[in-house]
């Protein structure tokens, strides 16, 4: 799971939507997460305001 998220996380450019295709395979195909339950997820951080994937900055 964390090499699944390594891997992801370090070809985000451009903001956290691009990243979803990418968690999606990994993670719906394994059987880590249901397809409803990806979506869900997905549904409710869009309605909560906020960053979709924060950077931290020194």
């Amino acid at each position: 799971m964390f090499d699944s998220f390594y891997r992801s996380g370090s070809l985000v450019f451009g903001g956290g939507h691009v990243v979803l295709p990418l968690l999606e395979q990994e993670f719906v195909p394994n059987g880590w997460l249901s397809e409803e339950a990806f979506l869900a997820g997905y549904g409710a951080t869009q309605a909560v305001p906020g960053p979709l994937f924060g950077q931290r900055s020194k």
